[in-house]
């Protein structure tokens, strides 16, 4: 029996596309037993780049060699994988036996398996089931393994005894388990994620499936992400204040009980959050690692609250295909001028191909690269493929082992947060003042110029060198702000529960983010002399409104109850009576259509019981 290579040499090509991503190929079968991979591009250092291609990208025994020269005589031309075919069923993959085991449990939840072997003799894998399945069963799990188009055919066999397996998923952190091996947890999101991505991810990469088709994404609504699982974060209220949605990432089960005490809250009272949406968590640590128990809580309180890895996988897959989509470079169309380009680029820059090539293309390298690492670790391996990449490599040699470090193990967090589209708060020590802040914010702006260079305004962008390291607007917004935290969380989120609070603290920020330093410390200055006005003159005039009201509340129906009961911003209220709630705010947001001063302090006079602007602000 031949062996069939195609499989394994379409994806070569395209793990050397992704190496090498301003280069163009065609792969040719020349016989059963030979195959080439001829490079379009006429180029300098041939000699290096198939080194490395022999070395580093060419699957052990197969029969492929790099060349410049086109074939004369060949029994076919190979389609290569395109980037909108990614996934290809994961045509392509040679799988370890652990991986194999893996990559069937994960596609098959039902299914289980005594054992899996090579008979060499036959050039055949055997997969033997535990007990006896039907022969649509048997059939479904031959089409996952032929679709992987290795070498060796597969034969697929029942009757073999149960086995514990799970030793072969001993590494949880960067490789995700199949769902049916962590039963015990009893955390029925994680099947439900695991459905998620392998039942779309042809459909994610193709592009057909969206951001807004996950069930814990919505784009109408301003979010931020917040990890608590490294150092220590900003008070949970301050986000509360600032956004609809909070996504949070909790710390691993032995740090929790520090968790809530350095928060001030409870576990009910996070529980409650959970439930009306405004908290969510992402797990992107294995769930044996966190406290499980109570993040099932949480999920049978609001299931679209809970993210697990294999939705976060689907969520960065998404953002790398949009993003993709709409980067000038990217578009295939274009792939003929590429090389041409960067040559031009490397003579007029002095820095060589590589380099230009990996910022200039990362977005295209790091799709091609993103299947692979987001399957098999999910959100916690982004830094394979990370913009951290060409950060690192156009490093100075000075210190470079260190600088390297941080952004590589702060990539997940900022990618993520990027693919939400939420605001990103780094985290901090008191004692060092150290914090991601700066690896934080190169990498944000570097994201925000790809997302943002499509055809249309790439040329009004500023080049990524001359990006300017301002500060976090982010750590802006949250030092303007004394929080009070002794007021429980749940109160708390009730004073600033209001869309038109959350609207006006926007527009507030957005005007305090674009002044200076001294020029924010007298305006701020100023809105407190205002407030405190505000306040008083409030004082004066709340008595005779709450008369009007007990007065009103005669003439008109259940005025008087309605009114207090929303006013009072009890939870019941809101989740009761959600169409009074929607129209009392819609009423009040075109009530405090003002000057953008008067809107201003207004708004800081609603929540001035939970938070105000500081006294002294630097």
């Amino acid at each position: 029996m031949k062996l069939n290579y195609d499989g394994w040499c379409r994806r070569i090509d395209l793990n050397f596309r992704s190496r090498f991503s301003y280069l163009n190929t065609r792969l040719f079968k020349l016989n059963e037993s030979k195959y080439q991979l001829f490079l379009v591009d006429d180029i300098d250092d041939f000699d290096e780049i198939k080194a490395i291609f022999d070395r580093e990208i060419r699957f052990l025994t197969v029969p492929i060699k790099l060349v410049m020269e086109l074939p004369k005589t060949y029994v076919i031309e190979i389609e290569k994988i395109k980037d909108d075919k990614i996934p290809s069923k994961f045509e392509g993959y040679p799988l370890s036996i652990p991986q194999l085991y893996s990559h069937i449990l994960s596609i098959h939840p039902n299914v289980k398996i005594n054992n899996i072997e090579e008979d060499h003799d036959d050039r055949k894998i055997i997969v033997e089931l535990s007990g006896d399945y039907s022969s649509k069963i048997i059939e479904g799990v031959e089409e996952t393994v032929t679709a992987l188009k290795a070498p060796y055919s597969f034969k697929i066999k029942n009757g073999g005894e149960a086995v514990d397996y799970s030793f072969k998923f001993s590494d949880e952190v960067f490789n995700i388990a199949p769902s049916q091996t962590k039963k015990e947890l009893n955390c029925a999101f994680i099947e439900r994620d695991e459905a998620l991505w392998f039942e779309n991810v042809e459909s994610i990469y193709n592009g057909s499936y969206k951001k807004t088709d996950l069930y814990f994404f919505d784009p109408s609504k301003t979010a931020c992400l917040v990890n608590f699982s490294k150092f220590q974060n900003a008070n949970l209220r301050n986000h509360l204040l600032l956004y609809d949605v909070v996504y949070c990432v909790l710390p691993l089960a032995q740090e929790m009980s520090n968790f809530l005490v350095d928060q001030k809250i409870s576990r009910d009272e996070i529980l409650r959050l959970v439930k009306r949406g405004r908290l969510k968590i992402l797990n992107m640590q294995p769930e044996s690692r966190l406290d499980h128990g109570f993040i099932n809580e949480a999920f049978q309180e609001n299931p679209s609250a809970v993210v697990s890895r294999r939705a976060l996988s689907a969520l960065c897959a998404i953002d790398l295909v949009e993003m993709n989509q709409s980067y000038a470079l990217s578009d295939p169309e274009i792939d003929r001028y590429i090389y041409p380009l960067l040559q031009e680029l490397s003579k007029f820059t002095g820095k060589d191909i590589v380099t230009i090539s990996d910022f200039l293309l990362w977005p295209k390298q790091a799709l091609r690269k993103s299947l692979d690492t987001l399957n098999r670790a999910g959100p916690m391996g982004i830094s394979n493929y990370g913009v951290n990449i060409p950060i690192i490599n156009s490093l100075p040699t000075k210190n470079k082992e260190k600088i390297e470090f941080e952004f590589i193990v702060n990539s997940d967090q900022i990618h993520l947060s990027h693919a939400l589209d939420a605001t990103y708060f780094p985290f901090f020590v008191d004692d060092s003042k150290y914090s991601d802040h700066p690896y934080a914010l190169m990498m944000g702006e570097i994201l925000n110029f790809f997302k943002n260079s499509n055809c249309q305004n790439i040329s009004n962008l500023i080049d990524v060198d001359d990006i300017n390291s301002v500060r976090n607007p982010s750590l802006g917004l949250i030092s303007t702000f004394d929080i009070n935290d002794y007021i429980p969380v749940l109160e708390f989120e009730e004073e600033v529960s209001s869309r038109v609070v959350r609207k006006g603290m926007s527009s507030l920020f957005s005007e305090l983010n674009l002044l200076n330093s001294e020029e924010r410390r007298l305006r701020i200055a100023d809105y407190n002399i205002e407030v405190d006005k505000a306040l008083r003159n409030k004082k004066v005039t709340k008595h005779g409104l709450d008369l009007g009201e007990d007065t009103l509340g005669l003439f008109i129906p259940f005025w008087g109850t309605g009114k207090k009961l929303l006013k009072g911003g009890t939870k019941m209220a809101r989740d009761l009576f959600p169409a009074i709630n929607n129209i009392s705010e819609f009423i009040e947001d075109k009530a405090t259509k003002m000057t953008d001063k008067n809107s201003d302090i207004s708004v800081l006079t609603k929540v001035n019981r939970v938070a105000k602007l500081k006294r002294e602000f630097k």
